[in-house]
């Protein structure tokens, strides 16, 4: 094989190598989904803050942008299922199954809203949130779950993708935070389904939504993929170096 083709061929593998980079880096940007979950176990009572929640909801908020929250304060004590949900400009929702919205201080055994506030109460069974557009993203703080909830989401496009969230499974007035975002996938709907069928009891507030416009398009690449990246280029330029 003559010097040039030699050259030419080491600039074609560097390229190409490069392009598997690009590539890599591509697919790692749309892998679904990305979680975030925060964990402030009480010990068994009724906590003041979560810091770990709060550390877990402000990175999740990070990749989205104008999301909407439901936080329950605009409705009264007591009101039951069928519930309007508003997430401001990132759309609505409406929640059906079982629950009741509550307020402080508490209900049952340590449930409660964060800071507290009023919160969706369920003890006996699943509940659904349709929402009124596809969504890319939801979040939400739980409260007092002492065992393994699961959420069921349904895609836009149809099938469903069941999640555990992490570990849901905790002392009693705990607190944990849940959020992900999807950059290949909508859903519809999400159902909160409870093992236990009612012989526990549940507490969520905060609830947050985003389309997949408010899913931030430029999310930081792993340190892996930008290492990788790297040695691309730096191939790519020894061989142009050579090829001169």
């Amino acid at each position: 094989m003559s010097q040039t083709s030699v050259k030419q061929s080491r600039t074609l593998i560097a390229t190409a190598a490069l392009a598997f980079v690009l590539g890599s880096l591509s697919l790692s940007a749309q892998a679904a989904p990305v979680n975030f979950f925060g964990l402030d176990d009480s010990g068994g009572g009724n906590l003041l803050v979560q810091p770990n929640s709060d550390a877990a909801r402000n990175s999740f908020f990070s990749n989205l942008v104008g999301v909407g929250t439901e936080t329950f304060e605009s409705y009264a004590i007591g009101t039951s299922a069928p519930l309007a949900l508003s997430f401001g400009s990132a759309g609505t929702a409406t929640l059906t199954g079982t629950g009741v919205l509550a307020g402080p201080p508490q209900t049952g055994s340590n449930q409660y809203g964060i800071t507290n506030s009023k919160y969706w109460f369920t003890n006996t069974g699943d509940f659904t949130i349709n929402f009124s557009g596809p969504v890319a993203a939801f979040g939400f703080y739980g409260i007092d779950i002492e065992s393994e909830m699961t959420l069921i989401l349904t895609k836009t496009g149809g099938g469903t993708v069941t999640i555990d969230p992490g570990n849901t499974n905790n002392s009693s007035g705990s607190i944990f935070y849940y959020g992900f975002y999807d950059t290949s996938d909508t859903y519809s709907s999400v159902q909160f389904s409870n093992p236990t069928g009612g012989f526990d009891f549940y507490a969520f507030d905060n609830m947050s939504i985003g389309s997949r416009s408010q899913v931030n398009p430029n999310p930081v690449p792993e340190p892996g993929t930008i290492a990788l990246l790297g040695l691309g280029l730096v191939g790519l330029a020894a061989a142009r170096r050579r090829k001169q």
